[in-house]
């Protein structure tokens, strides 16, 4: 069974796997890439299987269209919230080594905060699968709620299962929304979709909130919410946006 398989496989059934599957001795490149083929590393067989998936995008399925609803959640003065970025890989190792999401997510739930924030990247390509088992299943709620943000990851897919899930438990406070804003009497936070308008061609990597010579109804957003406080904060995915061109 492939770390994939398993990480499934620990969502469907609740048990760990009996082994983790048995990767490469690998190394760290000047870059900070890990070369070999493990779960997630740079000669992992699954991402053979997210390019297949992003070809599949790009040539036949178009993606998602963007939601334009965003919701303006309002929170307590006194306010804690959990973020974390890239944390959509499942829960893959075994009870005795954990996979490292699994450490974060019970981190947060120790904690209790009222709003827990995923960032963005469900691995490897935000398909259906993915989205459910490796995000929406084990994703440690806040104790208001749970909002998600999009990504490249996502995007590889046409964000379609990003979209539904972010319509859905636990992430039901966005209303399926992938921009929205966070607001209390001193700060209103802003979540942004960098990764819907960002090059499809670089791999989504260069982020970007509405293409060149288009209505940019993020960027009105966030101009509203900037006029409704005079304290506030930005907040996007791992990718940030860059300058249209």
């Amino acid at each position: 069974m492939n770390a994939h398989q398993q990480a499934v496989s620990v969502s469907q059934t609740g048990k760990a796997p009996a082994a983790p599957a048995a990767p490469t001795s690998p190394y760290a490149g000047s870059d900070g890439a890990i070369w070999g083929t493990g779960k997630y590393q740079q000669l992992d067989p699954g991402w053979a299987e997210a390019f297949a998936v992003f070809l599949e995008t790009a040539l036949l399925g178009g993606a998602h269209p963007l939601v334009e609803t965003p919701q303006v959640i309002p929170i307590p003065d006194s306010v804690q919230i959990a973020l974390a970025l890239d944390w959509g890989t499942g829960d893959w190792r075994t009870a005795a080594n954990p996979a490292p999401s699994t450490g974060v997510g019970r981190h947060m739930s120790f904690l209790r905060p009222d709003l827990t924030i995923h960032l963005g990247d469900v691995y490897y390509s935000g398909t259906n699968d993915q989205e459910h088992y490796e995000l929406v299943n084990i994703w440690p709620k806040g104790t208001i709620g749970s909002l998600a943000l999009n990504s490249n990851h996502e995007m590889y897919s046409g964000a379609k299962p990003y979209f539904q899930a972010i319509a859905n438990p636990p992430f039901e406070i966005q209303k399926g929304c992938s921009f929205f804003a966070l607001e209390n009497a001193n700060w209103v936070i802003v979540g942004l979709d960098s990764a819907y308008y960002a090059d499809a061609y670089n791999l989504y990597l260069d982020g970007a909130l509405f293409p060149a010579r288009m209505p940019n109804v993020q960027n009105a957003f966030l101009l509203q919410q900037g006029a409704d406080s005079p304290q506030w904060k930005i907040g996007n995915r791992a990718h940030p946006p860059q300058r249209p061109r």
